[in-house]
C-alpha cells in the first residue's frame, strides 16, 4: 500500500510577490533518520535508502537544529560538498538527482563548535 507524503510551501517578499504550492507524492516506502553531528565531526555517513537505480527517490528533506557554513554534506561521497544554510527540500526524482543519480549515503561534516542534530526524510520506491 502506498504512503502519501503531503507537502506545501509559501515564500514571499514583504510588500512583494509570493510563490506558494502544495501537493502530495505517493511513495512505496519512506525512511527517516535523525543524527547527532558532534562539534568538529567529519565524515559522518548516513544511509538514506538502498536502491541503486535512478529515479527511485521522489522526496528528500534535510533539516537541522542549526544552519551554518560549517555544516556540509555530500551524496555518495561525491566531490561536491553542499553547505547546509537552511532546510533542503527536493521534490521529484529529477530534483533529487541533482545530488546524485541514486543517493544512498549522505556524508556530513560539522566544523562548528556546537553539536547539531540533522533530520532526514526520504520518500522512495521500494527496493531494489
Amino acid at each position: 500500500m502506498p504512503e502519501t507524503i503531503n507537502w506545501s510551501f509559501s515564500v514571499g517578499i514583504a510588500e512583494g510577490p509570493r510563490v506558494a504550492g502544495s501537493d502530495a507524492v505517493d511513495v512505496g516506502a519512506y525512511d527517516k533518520a535523525s543524527v547527532l553531528l558532534a562539534a568538529g565531526a567529519a565524515g559522518v555517513d548516513v544511509q538514506v535508502q538502498p536502491a541503486t537505480a535512478a529515479g527511485k527517490v521522489h522526496v528528500l528533506v534535510i533539516g537541522a537544529s542549526a544552519y551554518d557554513a560549517g555544516i556540509t554534506f555530500s551524496a555518495d561521497a561525491g566531490a561536491t560538498a553542499f553547505v547546509l544554510l537552511g532546510p533542503l527540500i527536493l521534490i521529484g526524482s529529477g530534483a533529487v538527482e541533482l545530488l546524485a543519480t541514486a543517493p544512498q549515503v549522505l556524508r556530513f561534516d560539522n566544523t562548528t563548535a556546537d553539536d547539531v542534530t540533522v533530520d532526514i526524510l526520504v520518500g522512495r520506491d521500494p527496493a531494489p
